[in-house]
């Protein structure tokens, strides 16, 4: 079976890439210039669409089935997650989060009409109380929708319409990974974090995901695993990091992403890596960017793609990107 060339055919070390809309419109921020949003045709050329002006940067974003955008700002009261119906122009604030946030643009998920969102949390490395949001006006209002008082955050969401599951990802030691089929009223446990249900990305399957596992430390090693509703596990191929993104693509084949952390004993060099795949079961290294140290992890990871099906990887304390971000259009061949 061949396997997937990808390169990068244009690099934007300006701007923080922010989300697609369902009719092809992109959106970033621009790096040093907090509160604003910019849209794009097809990646390249950018104009501004809003600045806020209480200058709140915008730090992860999504956008619904609608084209309704929300995004995670960070404002004098801590995180508050703004909503947009109108392309990014005016902005609404809609849920404050204090000091629990967003980590990817797939901790908000869609499913059988509502809206849901996962906390994240790094101000403390213990248990706390994590929410599972739920909003049915296309995150206008939420409330709470379930309470979980044993893991430490959440990783992220993944809805699958096909089978009506809903599958939540908790990290860390205490971590796990669940589903629920009625909409995150009930879950049903998968697995434990140390034994191997360690996820913050994944897609969905006719039984179950596929998805990279997160984890730094020996003798739990990364993998690309397949973990079914009813337990079932298999390891499909090694990572050189903890995988942040796991993005199926349109045209077929899979990208997967790799960090590299500060911590951990997992790593086999100080880069972050790209590898793809055309089966989802054998996967081969396609891009490698060396870490720029420090406390960040350096990180490469694709969740969007352009109309013109181009993958879109964002780029985190990585070489010839800054440590606040930049992105990276890809050819996939």
């Amino acid at each position: 079976m061949r396997a997937l060339s990808v390169e990068i055919s244009y690099r934007d070390t300006a701007r923080r890439f922010l989300a697609v809309d369902p009719d092809g419109t992109a959106y970033a921020t621009a790096l040093g210039e907090n509160g604003t949003v910019y849209a794009s045709r097809d990646g390249r050329a950018w104009e501004l669409r809003s600045a806020r002006s209480d200058g709140a940067p915008f730090m992860v974003a999504t956008a619904l089935s609608s084209g309704v955008l929300l995004a995670d700002t960070v404002q004098g009261s801590g995180n508050v997650i703004v909503r947009s119906a109108d392309g990014g122009r005016t902005w609404q604030d809609v849920l404050p989060l204090g000091r629990f946030r967003i980590l990817t643009p797939h901790h908000v998920a869609e499913l059988a009409g509502e809206v849901f969102l996962l906390e994240y949390q790094s101000f403390t490395g213990d248990n706390t109380p994590i929410h599972l949001w739920v909003s049915q006006d296309e995150g206008l209002t939420w409330s709470v929708r379930a309470l979980f008082l044993d893991h430490r955050h959440g990783h992220g969401l993944l809805a699958d319409p096909a089978s009506g599951a809903l599958w939540l990802f908790f990290g860390d030691r205490t971590g796990a990974t669940y589903f629920s089929m009625d909409q995150g009223r009930t879950l049903t446990f998968v697995r434990t974090a140390l034994d191997g249900g360690c996820f913050v990305d994944a897609v969905a399957t006719p039984t179950g995901i596929l998805g990279g596992m997160d984890t730094l430390f020996q003798p739990l090693y990364p993998m690309v695993v397949r973990l079914g509703r009813d337990g079932s596990y298999q390891q499909l191929a090694a990572l050189p990091g903890p995988s942040y993104s796991f993005h199926r693509l349109s045209g077929g084949g899979y990208l997967v992403g790799a960090a590299r952390e500060a911590a951990g004993d997992v790593y086999p060099d100080d880069s972050a890596h790209v590898l793809a795949s055309t089966d989802g079961l054998t996967y081969a290294e396609v891009l490698a960017f060396p870490s720029l140290g420090g406390g960040d992890p350096a990180r490469a990871d694709v969740y969007w793609e352009l109309s013109t099906g181009e993958p879109v990887l964002e780029l985190r304390n990585a070489e010839g990107f800054s440590d606040a971000g930049g992105f990276a259009i890809l050819r996939v061949k």
